[in-house]
């Protein structure tokens, strides 16, 4: 009776408690241990996205640096019309009338003469003439550029090159007489090493009124007239 019940107590409780004890333990907590590995590969991936973006940014930078390269060159190209170094420009000028002994009603003509005896060219070239009182303007005519004013004419001729000139015809009808006193003067941008010859005057001297003229036939029919009236006043006498 004793000897079955010792046998069969300590076999089953030492074999199934160690078992599976150690297996499940182990092994499930290894498999998620790994798993967070792939997470830190896309981690990675949106790096090199950055690098795209960098490179537009560099493309207009290039752009505005090209856009100021052709204001320079007109600039650099406007001080070249000045072909003498110093800039020294003489301009002159020289007034003539016409007719030297006007009469009322009658135009005078002046003729103003500017030229540019260099070195440099001159430019903004310029004439003021002030007219006389006792005149009336007709017309101002330049063979270059513009003029302009009745009382105060002003011609604006531009650019004259070394040794060029230019003329102004005037034309003023006179309305009392009188000697006519008139001055023009001429100027440009360049320093004028000369100014003894930057203005010109001429004098008119204007009758009192206009004298008849006749011909020969006609001063012989007056001279016929006048001894005609000589023997009626003789004949007429005591």
């Amino acid at each position: 009776t004793n000897t079955p019940t010792n046998t069969p107590t300590n076999t089953p409780t030492l074999t199934p408690t160690n078992t599976p004890t150690n297996t499940p333990t182990n092994t499930p907590s290894r498999t998620p241990t790994g798993t967070p590995t792939p997470t830190s590969t896309p981690t990675l991936t949106p790096t090199p996205a950055a690098t795209p973006t960098q490179t537009p940014a560099v493309t207009p930078t290039g752009t505005r640096t090209a856009t100021p390269t052709p204001t320079v060159t007109p600039t650099a190209g406007t001080p070249t019309p000045t072909p003498t170094p110093g800039g020294f420009a003489d301009l002159s000028i020289v007034k003539t009338a016409s007719p030297d002994n006007p009469v009322p009603g009658g135009d005078i003509t002046y003729t103003l003469t500017v030229q540019n005896l260099g070195p440099a060219v001159a430019t903004g070239v310029q004439v003021t003439d002030p007219l006389p009182a006792g005149v009336t303007f007709v017309s101002a005519t330049p063979s270059q550029g513009t003029c302009s004013g009745t009382t105060t004419v002003t011609c604006d001729l531009g650019t004259l090159a070394p040794a060029a000139s230019a003329t102004i015809t005037i034309v003023v009808r006179l309305e009392v007489p009188g000697p006519l006193v008139n001055s023009a003067s001429v100027t440009g941008v360049e320093p004028d090493p000369n100014g003894s010859n930057d203005s010109s005057t001429v004098v008119t001297e204007s009758g009192g009124s206009s004298i008849p003229t006749l011909s020969i036939w006609g001063l012989l029919i007056l001279a016929a007239g006048l001894f005609g009236v000589a023997r009626l006043l003789l004949r007429g006498s005591p």
